[in-house]
């Protein structure tokens, strides 16, 4: 007899698993749990095997459901195809074509990218590409299937970074964008056109210079610094900037440890410089000075200018930038612009220009010559740094001694 609803849904569990009587001659039944769920069996012989499956539970499958379904596996059995193998083979293809796809997925793509480069990268570049793969193209991207990228796809991002005013950052997402692709490309066997190609970026305007002070304003400036409004650490830092030369994040993240005074000397940490190798500093008199000055307030941290809200973090990276606004120079003057002072006063007093380029930190890219350039440059770089120091010195004390116009006629 075929079995009813009534009779599965009225059903009780029992200790063991039990059988409802089979729903007809059509190999169906029911199959009672201890837990109570009533599943839906199917037992059939093939080739002198007997077999089984599942058609579902009920209530989720009705009783109707199941002799469907139960029609559908006998006609595939006839056909010498087996349900349950069909049913794994196509949830294999399936996870296929999802692992397929997600290998193919732009994201995918760009950190193949990386982990291909990064190795040949500096630490601060593989920082920034890391940045931009996260920040910008893989959440705009990421999961589009490469092949299907559109050009249309890269502009809408483009156009959002462009939006920002970042020109500059949005020629470099489609730089390396373009890299992405190219990479990913160099493994089909059928290549695919780059759509990165033909996405528009507006042209960046013209960078201006850093502003800078003539070198006859440094000793009225420097004067005025003495007053200016500013923790003293504030006042020192700036001097150190004017005294070394250095980029104001090397200065700012200055760390006692890398001070040696017997030698004079203050070698700044590749992982700190902008050419990524180590960079030192030869110290003039007044410079070490200056330092212990320094010392005396802030030695008993690892931090030479540590930031006085937090004293674990170095200095702002807009601390000095704003003693300089309060100075009533913004647009005057930058800290970039001092690096362009001592570079304009050297090359004018006829100092070597490869002791100069050494000084500011800009690495020849040839090894030999870049290892040839700071072992004998050294000694032209001490006498230079030195007369640096006493010329801003003279400056300094000369700006001190003018005695206003207007103060002798009142005389």
């Amino acid at each position: 007899m075929p079995l009813t609803d009534r009779e599965i849904r009225n059903a009780k569990p029992s200790s063991e698993p039990y059988r409802l009587p089979s729903d007809g001659e059509q190999g169906m039944y029911v199959e009672v749990l201890p837990s109570g769920v009533r599943a839906f069996r199917l037992k059939l012989c093939i080739d002198g095997v007997d077999k089984r499956c599942s058609l579902g539970t009920y209530p989720d499958v009705g009783l109707k459901a199941a002799r469907k379904k139960r029609d559908e596996v006998r006609r595939l059995a006839a056909n010498g195809v087996w349900y349950v193998d069909q049913k794994r083979e196509r949830r294999q293809a399936n996870s296929d074509a999802k692992a397929d796809a997600k290998v193919n997925q732009f994201g995918t793509w760009a950190e193949r990218y990386l982990a291909h480069n990064e190795a040949g990268w500096s630490p601060n570049h593989r920082r920034d590409i890391r940045r931009m793969i996260d920040v910008d193209i893989k959440p705009a991207l990421g999961r589009i299937p490469a092949p299907t990228l559109s050009t249309e796809q890269v502009q809408a991002l483009i156009d959002k970074i462009v939006a920002r005013g970042a020109l500059t950052h949005a020629h470099d997402v489609r730089l390396y964008c373009s890299a992405i692709f190219k990479h990913g490309n160099k493994k089909r066997p059928v290549k695919l056109e780059n759509p990165v190609a033909y996405v528009d970026v507006p042209k960046a305007p013209k960078a201006e210079r850093h502003p800078a002070l003539e070198l006859d304003q440094l000793g009225q400036f420097l004067v005025d610094l003495q007053f200016a409004v500013a923790e003293p650490i504030t006042r020192i830092g700036m001097r150190l900037l004017l005294l070394t030369g250095l980029r104001t994040t090397e200065l700012r993240c200055g760390r006692w440890s890398e001070v040696d005074e017997r030698a004079r000397e203050w070698r700044i940490p590749s992982s700190r410089t902008k050419a990524d190798v180590v960079h030192i500093v030869p110290l003039a008199d007044e410079t070490m000075a200056l330092l212990a000055q320094l010392r005396r307030i802030t030695g008993d941290g690892p931090l030479m200018l540590p930031n006085v809200l937090d004293p674990d973090e170095p200095m702002s990276d807009s601390t000095l930038l704003n003693l300089l606004y309060r100075m009533g120079l913004k647009g005057k003057m930058s800290g970039h612009g001092v690096r362009r002072l001592f570079s304009t006063w050297a090359n004018r007093e006829g100092f070597n220009r490869d002791a100069i380029e050494r000084q500011l930190g800009h690495v020849e890219r040839n090894a030999v010559r870049a290892a040839y350039n700071e072992h004998d440059w050294m000694s032209d770089r001490r006498k230079m740094m030195q007369a640096w120091a006493t010329w801003l010195s003279e400056q300094e004390r000369a700006a001190q001694n003018v005695v206003p116009i207007r103060a002798t006629v009142a005389a």
